[in-house]
């Protein structure tokens, strides 16, 4: 038995070093595609923890003295609808205040809150709230709600928020002219303070009034935004749904213009298009009330073609002649 080693032919070979190239550029394009994808996959990993999260910037903030309150701040919750946000205040007494061994006071103090309400403390008042912590009392954490200015939640996902309080520390003086002394405040964010969809940017700055009972305070003044996230999905859920809007509403054309066309798997599908982006209007991040922008941009008109699409596929159907019968 022999084997031939016939030549092959100049045209079999041309055609083999076509296909070759061919194949090569294709595995070429797809692992470029893999690794932009992996790309994107990990930095949206690593940007998970850094989004939802609260920034505070100090302005004039005076250094600690050997006496001084360290105040931790955290978001609990925040609702744009009713404008509202829930924040916890976790003090610690630290320098010559705290009793050694023990994260408790030596002295009586009074945190004070102007400008928000606190949910569960000593004494309330409108627009003024106060906790007292007597010496040796371990200073729990104080619940408070801002209300939520200068935004709308019609406006979403492009929403941003503020809201603003003093927060001040007092311990009894009798050589004080009005019978107390102020302290100083440290304010830090809490470990892992944020919440999930918003970003937090706050500026704190020490303030002097002459209202003794607020002198000498620290302001917070913080605003909210959505998450890149959250603007990134609404956009994407945006999108979608306009695509396949404009895609309905071609094929309706298509078939409008040249019945020859018209294919009866196009009604089951136009029909699920229509519940179908009522469902992506649905799980918009946060779930913004109707009429917020979404649904002027996008959502309002994508259902509206969709409709139209769908009633002009349906007489197009109607008007067609029945096939000739054999």
């Amino acid at each position: 038995m022999t084997l031939c080693s016939c030549p092959i032919p100049p045209g079999e070979r041309t055609f083999l070093a076509m296909n070759s190239a061919g194949m090569r550029k294709r595995w070429t394009v797809i692992s470029l595609l893999a690794v932009v994808f992996i790309a994107a996959y990990v930095s949206a990993l690593f940007s998970f923890r850094a989004e939802s999260t609260l920034e505070l910037r100090f302005a004039g903030v005076v250094p600690p003295v050997p006496d001084y309150v360290i105040v931790q701040l955290d978001i609990l919750e925040i609702d744009p609808a009713l404008q509202k946000v829930w924040l916890r205040l976790i003090p610690e007494p630290a320098g010559g205040l705290r009793e050694k061994g023990r994260p408790v006071p030596t002295r009586a103090l009074t945190l004070r809150a102007d400008g928000a309400r606190v949910s569960f403390s000593n004494a309330s008042t409108e627009g003024r709230t106060a906790t007292v912590y007597a010496p040796g009392q371990t200073m729990t954490p104080t619940d408070v709600i801002d209300t939520l200015t200068n935004g709308s939640v019609g406006n979403f996902p492009f929403d941003r928020y503020q809201f603003n309080f003093r927060l001040s520390v007092t311990t009894p003086d009798p050589a004080a002219p009005q019978g107390y002394r102020h302290l100083p405040v440290i304010i830090q964010a809490a470990p892992d303070a944020g919440l999930a969809g918003f970003t937090f940017t706050g500026a704190v700055s020490r303030v002097e009034v002459a209202d003794a009972m607020t002198s000498d305070a620290v302001e917070l003044d913080i605003t909210v935004r959505r998450s890149p996230t959250t603007f990134r999905y609404t956009i994407l859920l945006m999108t979608i749904a306009g695509a396949l809007a404009l895609g309905c509403t071609a094929v309706a054309l298509v078939v409008a213009f040249d019945p020859r066309y018209f294919q009866p798997a196009f009604l089951p599908w136009m029909s699920a298009t229509l519940f179908a982006i009522v469902g992506l209007r649905r799980i918009l991040p946060g779930n913004p009330p109707f009429g917020s922008l979404p649904d002027f941009l996008v959502f309002m008109w994508a259902e509206t073609l969709v409709a139209l699409a769908l009633i002009s596929l349906v007489i197009n159907y109607l008007r067609r002649k029945p096939p000739p019968v054999p």
